[in-house]
C-alpha cells in the first residue's frame, strides 16, 4: 500500500479522533480515503461521522469545483439528473429492484401485492437490512 501511495496518490484522512472502523471486539483507523494531487487541492471538510455502515463509520467530504463564473461548487455525493422523465420506468425497476432484494417471490407488476409483501419482509427486518436494502434498490436504479 505504501508503494502505491507514493505514486501521486495522498491520504486525505485528517485527525478527527473518531475511529473508521468500530466493533464491540475492537477499533481502527483502517479506512483511508486517497486522492491523486490535482484533485487533493479540491478536498474540503473531510470528516468521519458518528453514523455506520455495518462496522465502518461513514466518511464524508466536499469536492470543491471552480465554475466558469470562478464560483465554487461543492458536490457531496453523487448526483442525478431528475428532469428526465422517465418515472415509469423509474417506479418499474425500483419495485423490481425491491421485490428481488428483500426476496418477495411476487409480481413485480402487481403494486398492491408487492407492498403487502414488502410491508411483511420489512417486518421480520434486521435495523440495517431495513436501511442498507431500499437505499442499496434506489442507488442501483439511479445508476441504470
Amino acid at each position: 500500500m505504501e508503494e502505491y501511495i507514493t505514486r501521486d496518490i495522498h491520504i486525505i484522512n485528517t485527525e478527527t479522533g473518531i475511529p473508521s472502523f468500530e466493533t464491540n471486539r475492537g477499533r481502527s483507523w483502517i479506512d483511508l480515503t486517497l486522492c491523486n494531487s490535482k484533485r487533493t487541492q479540491n478536498i474540503r471538510r473531510w470528516t468521519c461521522g458518528e453514523e455506520s455502515r455495518a462496522d465502518h463509520k461513514t466518511i464524508c467530504f466536499d469536492i470543491e469545483s471552480r465554475g466558469f463564473e470562478g464560483n465554487a461548487k461543492y458536490f457531496t455525493q453523487k448526483r442525478y439528473n431528475t428532469k428526465v422523465d422517465n418515472w415509469g420506468t423509474f417506479e418499474r425497476n425500483l419495485v423490481k429492484n425491491l421485490v428481488k432484494k428483500f426476496e418477495c417471490w411476487t409480481d413485480p407488476y402487481n403494486l398492491t401485492e408487492c407492498d403487502r409483501a414488502l410491508s411483511r419482509k420489512v417486518n421480520h427486518c434486521t435495523y440495517i437490512e431495513v436501511t442498507h436494502k431500499p437505499s442499496s434498490a434506489i442507488t442501483a436504479v439511479c445508476d441504470a
